[in-house]
């Protein structure tokens, strides 16, 4: 069996939601300008997180008013699908964007140089960890090449729910089958 790898359906994914946060980018500085003022109230999980840290970078830049209310409300409420995502992964990708230089704040390969950063920095939750060592395990026996550090780094960006569904997948009857399996989760986000 030759070797391979998953990133067809990671980077599948990681496509997916590039273009959720320029959609995003779009609407909170055209959109939130006519929505009046909005509470800032600090909601929890994995969008909140991240929605903390481009809206830090987002005032820090002078794109979006540090006076100006309702960011963080805004970003939550249009961020939906960042509930997919890990709340470590996504806490440090914010973080990256909140850093980000004001020069290249909007250009795409910021948001592509956070994601890969965040990948790196993201603590791999325990079902994470427990899915990549049989995910690997299944893997291999179908001629693909990963270590479970690999699987967690790559896998890690995803939430529990999401983990759940791909843990489905180990169980495949055929190697067909866990590959199909898997590009139908993210195919699903």
């Amino acid at each position: 069996m030759r070797a391979r790898d998953f990133s067809c359906c990671i980077e599948h994914a990681k496509g997916e939601y590039a273009f959720m946060v320029w959609r995003v980018w779009f609407v909170m500085l055209v959109g939130v300008w006519s929505s009046g003022c909005v509470s800032d109230e600090d909601p929890h999980g994995s969008t909140a997180v991240f929605c903390e840290g481009l809206c830090e970078g987002m005032s820090r830049c002078g794109t979006w008013p540090a006076s100006a209310p309702g960011c963080q409300s805004d970003c939550v409420e249009r961020q939906v699908g960042f509930t997919d995502l890990s709340e470590s992964f996504a806490d440090r990708y914010g973080k990256c964007v909140s850093r980000a230089q004001c020069s290249t704040f909007f250009d795409e390969a910021t948001f592509d140089h956070c994601w890969e950063v965040a990948k790196m920095e993201a603590t791999p939750s325990e079902s994470t960890r427990s899915f990549c060592e049989r995910f690997v395990r299944s893997a291999f026996e179908c001629g693909y090449g990963d270590t479970p550090q690999g699987c967690e780094r790559d896998f890690g960006v995803w939430s529990g729910g999401i983990i759940e569904r791909m843990s489905d997948c180990t169980g495949s009857a055929t190697c067909e089958d866990v590959v199909s399996c898997v590009n139908g989760v993210f195919a699903s986000l």
